[in-house]
């Protein structure tokens, strides 16, 4: 017989006065998660055996810990506390295939996000192998996908290795302006922000 444990960190620590102790008493009932105090009024939230992102209560009223959190996230200064995070693992006593995995949760105040590596392996598994699939793949999903190649930004800054400009890739990926999107002066910039200036070519004064 195997035990399984999923165990779980919360950052940052929250202050104690957020909460009341049915509250508390609720998320650790409901979710696993325990409160210890850490000095300064604060409390860091773990769950050691089993988290859960809902569950019961000890009233048998369904307690959902996200939106909770986010609940007390929104009444917290956003310059102080823009996101609370979860952290997570998911083990097993018996070295078992998909025993084994890792979670996150990020709450901010207008969203909830999560990922697992269980569905991350399996949209991996389904993605296509060229580009005509792939274009088939976002089109089932109703979407379309515009892809820049570490070719492109070499294009605007041929002094970068190509490990270089796939950090660029990656970046302007994540950071870039919505109402804009990515192109050829955001790649420029992005790579300006991570390596500096364009050299000058040989021979031209600066």
């Amino acid at each position: 017989m195997a035990d399984n444990y999923s165990q779980a960190t919360v950052e940052p620590d929250l202050p104690g006065e957020l909460f009341t102790e049915s509250e508390l008493d609720a998320l650790s009932a409901a979710c696993g998660l325990v409160a210890r105090p850490v000095g300064g009024g604060k409390l860091y939230f773990f769950a050691d055996l089993y988290f859960l992102v809902d569950g019961e209560d000890e009233d048998g009223y369904t307690f959902d810990c996200l939106e909770f959190l986010q609940g007390k996230l929104n009444s917290l200064d956003q310059e102080a506390y823009p996101a609370i995070t979860i952290h997570g693992a998911s083990t097993c006593s018996k070295m078992r295939p998909g025993e084994f995995g890792g979670f996150a949760h990020i709450i901010t105040r207008d969203h909830i996000r999560s990922f697992n590596t269980w569905e991350w392996l399996d949209e991996e598994a389904r993605l296509p192998g060229d580009a005509h699939q792939l274009d088939a793949f976002f089109a089932a999903r109703e979407e379309v996908a515009f892809r820049w190649h570490v070719d492109d930004v070499l294009c605007v800054r041929p002094d970068l290795t190509r490990e270089q400009a796939f950090q660029v890739l990656k970046l302007a990926r994540t950071c870039h302006d919505a109402t804009v999107g990515i192109n050829w002066e955001v790649l420029e910039a992005t790579a300006q922000h991570l390596f500096g200036d364009k050299p000058e070519p040989e021979g031209q004064e600066a």
